[in-house]
């Protein structure tokens, strides 16, 4: 066995423990409290972690930690290696991004992904408008089928608000809606009346799939297999402890889903969890459609219950929330396969033992193999 890989897990670990007690980053980024809003862990790069940092006023930086230094790095305290500082308008993977911000009078950055998206508040023709720019052209597919749910909605066919589309602009890969109103939902799903607020919630995502919608994107078992199979490999890479759980995990998924085929391809969301909704009076409304497309409806129920299962909180009250949502969306949709509900809910949870294994947590290997093994018990019931 080669010694090199572990004495770079042992680096790294030494560097996420360095990082939880003392981030050194603020300090080097300047005035005023800055706080790290995004943190992922790339064990076999070069660049061992990207950190993203953010506070009010200014653009999100980037920070690239490294071993090796270099032209135009900062060295930090040992074992951090070296800094790569990058604001977020010169990501090279968004080159049109600082001219997007420009274009559309940005006034907030409200989510930046580092390489892949940024989500911005701005104005587009004096009106308030929410923009998106990507890293590539996946905005002109998602404009066309934005106007198609404008239109279903418009026809009374969703029972939930939906955010118009204002343009698609080509030449800065970028997409602008409009802004909705409304707060979201989060806190009063959890809060006294949240078992009613989420069968108001079951009842209205229900609706998407008894419309016509065709949307081009297929969203099935042989699509979400490929997504976990990656999601397995990359955590492997990161948490080897947690390895053998995700590949245990993934073969019970596999041949669950031989077990249970998805059932009708039908309109899904993709990804409805509790942060997608807004409350306005008594009105809900629906954002971020990146990933509509035809799948069983189970996706949808899984993806909402799977984001429940991570909650903190007393739980009794998050089981009957669960089970108010579930209830009125099996309803509304014409029942859903409990097998099926089961696998995807499981895919779920592999997707969030990912994350955790990448995390900067010194626990991430241990949090995620638990992660992993109580899932793989879950399934193992749920498919008796």
């Amino acid at each position: 066995m080669s010694l090199e890989p572990l004495a770079r897990e042992t680096h790294i670990e030494a560097a996420i423990a360095r990082l939880q007690a003392d981030d050194p980053i603020p300090a080097l980024l300047g005035r005023a409290p800055w706080r790290r809003t995004y943190g992922r862990l790339n064990p076999r790069a070069s660049r061992y972690a990207t950190l993203v940092y953010e506070r009010a006023g200014s653009e999100p930086v980037r920070v690239d930690l490294s071993e090796c230094g270099g032209a135009g790095v900062h060295r930090l305290p040992p074992p951090l290696g070296w800094a790569e500082l990058t604001p977020c308008s010169a990501d090279t993977a968004l080159p049109t991004l600082d001219q997007a911000c420009r274009f559309y009078a940005i006034d907030n950055i409200v989510r930046y992904r580092p390489g892949k998206r940024c989500t911005m508040r701005g104005t587009l023709g004096r009106a308030p408008a929410y923009i998106k720019v990507f890293a590539d052209d996946r905005g002109a597919e998602m404009a066309e089928e934005a106007a198609l749910l404008r239109a279903a909605a418009a026809e009374g066919q969703l029972g939930f608000a939906v955010a118009s589309c204002l343009e698609w602009n080509p030449g800065l890969r970028a997409i602008a809606h409009e802004k909705l109103e409304g707060v979201s939902i989060c806190d009063a799903l959890l809060g006294a009346g949240g078992a009613e607020l989420a069968a108001q919630l079951g009842r209205a995502l229900a609706t998407l799939p008894n419309t016509a919608l065709r949307p081009r994107q297929i969203y099935d078992a042989a699509s979400q297999m490929e997504r976990s199979r990656r999601y397995a490999r990359k955590l492997a890479q990161a948490a080897p402890d947690a390895a053998d759980a995700a590949a245990a995990l993934l073969a019970a998924l596999e041949a669950a889903h031989q077990a249970a085929p998805d059932t009708e391809l039908r309109p899904i969301h993709g990804a409805p969890h509790p942060q997608q909704w807004l409350q306005h009076d008594d009105r809900l409304a629906l954002v971020d459609f990146d990933r509509l497309s035809l799948g069983p409806v189970e996706i949808d129920a899984a993806t909402f219950l799977a984001e429940l299962d991570f909650e903190a909180g007393d739980h009794e009250q998050l089981q009957q929330v669960a089970a108010a949502f579930l209830s009125a969306y099996a309803e509304g949709v014409g029942g859903c396969d409990p097998r099926v509900l089961a696998i995807y809910r499981m895919h779920k949870h592999l997707a969030k033992a990912y994350k955790v294994a990448l995390s900067l947590s010194t626990a991430r290997e241990a949090r995620a193999a638990r992660i992993l093994l109580n899932a793989r018990t879950e399934l193992s019931g749920a498919m008796q």
